[in-house]
Order: structure tokens, then sequence, then C-alpha cells
């Protein structure tokens, strides 16, 4: 979103808007690299369970932060305020995953989770409609402080993606609808979405262990309060 304010000059409410539909292309990839976890979705019980549960709860933080975000933060804040607010979520964001990165990396699997730490998942999730707010920062974090193996984590996040971000966007069509997104931006977005979404999935499970993020959070968030408080 940030991008998006910046260079491309959209208004907070535009850019937000223009974040959620990109995510389909995301949302694609993950589609098309797991076709085979899909296909047999419904065999995996322990699966379905988790992710069901999971995206109930997000769905009870998510609405909540997604009016709240609309009604208060987008009306009262101009693009620079906004800047310094996704700033300060990408801080949090990274200080999460840090105290992920000082525990000792779990050995649960999806069978071990408890119906609590599925529950904490699905509400930490719901927090990622805010801008700055890594989805798969948020989950991949709250999973591994609950023991599960980052491999595991990665994994379960990006199936995790798929509900919650069709349902961010059917709530953002009901509500203010997407007509701000042009046809021709819009694809090429959800092309590069897709592609770099796709690319990024093997390389992150690949080197699940030396993933951090966090740092990339923290710094760039920094960056955008500082440079906020400069102009």
């Amino acid at each position: 979103m940030l991008v998006l304010l910046d260079f491309f000059g959209l208004s907070p409410g535009e850019a937000f808007a223009y974040g959620i539909f990109l995510h389909v292309g995301t949302m694609a990839a993950v589609l098309v690299k797991y076709r085979g976890t899909w296909a047999k979705v419904f065999e995996d019980k322990p699966l379905v369970k988790f992710l069901a549960v999971a995206s109930v709860f997000t769905g009870v933080s998510g609405l909540v932060m997604y009016f709240w975000f609309k009604s208060v933060t987008l009306k009262a804040f101009d693009g620079g305020f906004m800047n310094a607010i996704i700033g300060f979520l990408l801080i949090v964001t990274g200080i999460a995953l840090y105290l992920s990165h000082k525990k000792v990396f779990g050995v649960k699997s999806l069978k071990q989770l408890s119906l609590f730490d599925t529950a904490v998942v699905g509400l930490a999730q719901g927090f990622s409609i805010l801008p700055g707010v890594s989805r798969s920062g948020v989950t991949v974090s709250t999973l591994v402080l609950s023991e599960v193996r980052q491999d595991e984590a990665l994994r379960l996040s990006f199936l995790l993606s798929v509900p919650a971000v069709a349902g961010a966007v059917v709530l953002e069509l009901l509500t203010d609808g997407l007509g701000s997104v042009e046809l021709g931006v819009g694809a090429a977005g959800l092309l590069a979405s897709f592609i770099s979404g796709y690319a990024l999935m093997d390389a992150l499970i690949l080197f699940a262990k030396r993933v951090r993020f966090d740092i990339f959070c923290i710094l760039f968030g920094l960056l955008a309060v500082l440079a906020t408080l400069a102009f």
C-alpha cells in the first residue's frame, strides 16, 4: 500500500481497495501451487478443521479491523499520516516475527495443533486486513510461537490465505465495490502478484529456517515513520 500511495498517487481508500484486489493473484498462486492438496482437501480432516476454525476467527477480528479502519482511520488521516501508521504496523509485524525466531524451532505438526492454537492463528490473521501487517508474517510467527515446525507453518499459512483473501474481496465488493480498480492496471497487477507469489513460495519453503523477514519489516517500518516525520 505504501507503493500505491506514493508511486501511483492514489488516495488511501483507493490504495486499500487495490491492495485487497491484488491479493487475488497470490490466492491464485496458492491454488495452483497446492492444487493436489485442494483437490483432496475434504479427505484431510485435520486440515479442513484447521481451515474452518481459523477462518471463522479470522472473520471475527477481520470484520472489526476492516470497518474500524475504513470508518475511522481512512477518514481521519491523509496519505502522510497513513504512511506513518503503515510503518508502525510493519514494525509491530517485525517484532512479532523476531519473537518467533527467538524460540527453539517447533516440532508440532498440523494434527498436534489444539483448538486454542488454531483460534489464535485465525484471530491474528484478521489483523492483516490492516495495511502494513503482513498476513503471512503474522500467521507464520503465530504458528511458530505455538511450536509448529517452520516449514509446516509456512505451508499452513499459504493454505489459510485462500479463504481469507476470498472473504476480504467479497467484503470489499459488498461494501464499496472495486470501482476504483482500472481494468488494465488491475490485470497487470494480478499477473505480477501471481508470478511473484508463485515464485516466492518455493524459495520461502526451501529457506524456511533462514528467513529473517522480521528485520526487513522493522527497518522498512522505521524508514516509513522517519520519512513522514521528516516531511
